[in-house]
């Protein structure tokens, strides 16, 4: 779509100022449809501002996912396919889609914004862009079903101990593994599996899906290496209980 095009092109020129005009002739459109574009991206929170008659930029600064920044801060990186998006229906959709179409592996997919981010008993999660850390790490394990709420219980923890090293905000886990700050939920997993051999009781993949709001932070930490702590603390989780696909 011309508007994540735009926003591609203002995030890789790091601030500077982009024309009307040139993003215009990038795509061969209008510049009509490319102010109907940003203006499009404004309404949906992105911190792209104009910048009086000489165009559009995203301020240096900004916090946006980036794959090197991920990287920089996994203690596994190279066990894991990136895929970033600034905004998408459901990061465990994708998932989803990601295994229909043949992908076999560990793929950490995060957003910056969700339309139709998932929560349980078919529920919406709020994931309004520029405000939260949207994630999913899919992950080729054989775990019991009777085993799965443990996954949950784990994806919980690995987000409690992820926010408690960056705020000294009272932080506690509530339903196995949402993650309040006093009464205030500020986060939410919904674990999703996919089983070929039901006779065997074990999953062939699991889905953890992960919401986390950012205004309690109050920028004490980038969505890169938020994203990076919840997966370290996790996969740390997991391979003490014998599931590391690592």
């Amino acid at each position: 779509m011309l508007k994540e095009d735009i926003y591609r092109d203002l995030t890789n020129r790091n601030g500077e100022v982009i024309s009307g005009q040139e993003l215009a002739d990038s795509h061969s459109v209008s510049r009509t449809a490319v102010w109907k574009a940003v203006r499009s991206l404004q309404d949906e929170g992105y911190p792209v501002t104009s910048v009086g008659r000489k165009g559009y930029r995203i301020a240096p600064g900004t916090d946006l996912l980036t794959a090197d920044g991920i990287r920089a801060w996994l203690d596994h990186p190279d066990s894991f396919r990136l895929c970033l998006y600034r905004r998408i229906d459901s990061t465990n959709a994708q998932a989803e889609r990601m295994i229909a179409d043949g992908f076999r592996g560990a793929a950490l997919i995060a957003a910056e914004g969700q339309s139709r981010g998932r929560g349980h008993n078919s529920s919406l999660f709020d994931s309004p862009a520029a405000a939260g850390l949207y994630m999913t790490l899919l992950l080729p394990l054989h775990v019991p079903f009777s085993e799965v709420s443990q996954i949950s219980r784990m994806a919980g923890q690995a987000v409690l101990a992820a926010v408690s090293s960056f705020s000294d905000h009272p932080f506690h886990v509530e339903k196995i593994s949402d993650i309040f700050d006093g009464d205030k939920k500020i986060s939410g997993v919904l674990c999703e599996v996919i089983a070929t051999d039901l006779e065997s009781g074990c999953t062939d993949t699991v889905i953890a899906g992960i919401g986390i709001h950012l205004d309690t932070l109050q920028d004490a930490v980038t969505r890169d290496r938020l994203a990076a702590s919840v997966t370290n603390h996790l996969m740390a989780l997991l391979k003490d209980r014998s599931y590391s696909p690592v």
